[in-house]
């Protein structure tokens, strides 16, 4: 897999096997990329191209961004609405089960409804999907520390949405070299595809050797 960015001389490989990290050491080069990326993640046309040999993906489908390492919902519209359409699966196989609560369900509704002096009227079946809504699902992450709650996102999110890719945005300003280095371990692993893109000079980072491949655009636009 790769992701090209047309306009400048940026083509990066992408592996389960291995991390990739973009580093862009301009200021205003970064902005202008990661600009774009949101754009391209919410189905705008964009310089950003994804790839495999013989296709061209599409971002806003097939990549998560994780932007921000302090507000990450695991119980946000779109997982819920993945979970609950599992979850509605699995209900769906209960046939008798089904039938059962629904036969329940509908005597309640039915007294209810002669009790009132007004008219009214009410769905007359509750199909397996409404039952699950009912149980108001949540994924629960309150036994992992900051990191943890990092890792664990992203496996939800692999599990749930599958993406072909995760882009994180400067993750080494919120690890450790440690952490992130047992971070990585984690994505590879579990076969996570990750790109990392970060507003640093080369210089200032140490790579994490046999487990991050980096690419660094310098302020001539320069990719080494």
């Amino acid at each position: 897999m790769k992701l090209t960015y047309l306009t400048l001389d940026l083509e990066l490989d992408l592996s389960s096997e291995i991390i990739t990290t973009l580093i862009v050491e301009e200021r205003s080069i970064f902005r202008k990329l990661v600009k774009e990326f949101f754009q391209a993640a919410c189905g705008e046309d964009s310089e950003w191209v994804l790839s495999t040999t013989n296709k061209i993906l599409d971002i806003k489908k097939d990549v998560y961004f994780i932007s921000d390492f302090f507000d990450l919902d695991i119980n946000n519209k779109s997982l819920i609405a993945k979970l609950n359409q599992r979850l509605t699966g699995v209900a769906t196989e209960e046939v008798e089960l089904l039938y059962e609560i629904n036969q329940k369900i509908q005597q309640l509704l039915f007294f209810i409804e002669s009790s009132l002096s007004i008219d009214v009227f009410h769905n007359e079946l509750i199909a397996a999907q409404d039952i699950v809504k009912l149980g108001s699902f949540q994924i629960r992450d309150d036994e992992f520390d900051d990191i943890g709650k990092v890792a664990n996102f992203i496996d939800v999110v692999m599990d749930l949405l599958n993406p072909k890719l995760v882009v994180l945005l400067n993750p080494r300003a919120y690890m450790d070299q440690e952490e992130i280095t047992l971070f990585f371990e984690t994505m590879l692993c579990k076969k996570i595809p990750v790109l990392c893109i970060e507003r640093v000079c080369k210089d200032d980072i140490s790579v994490v050797k046999n487990k991050e491949i980096i690419y660094t655009l310098d302020k001539d636009l320069c990719v080494f």
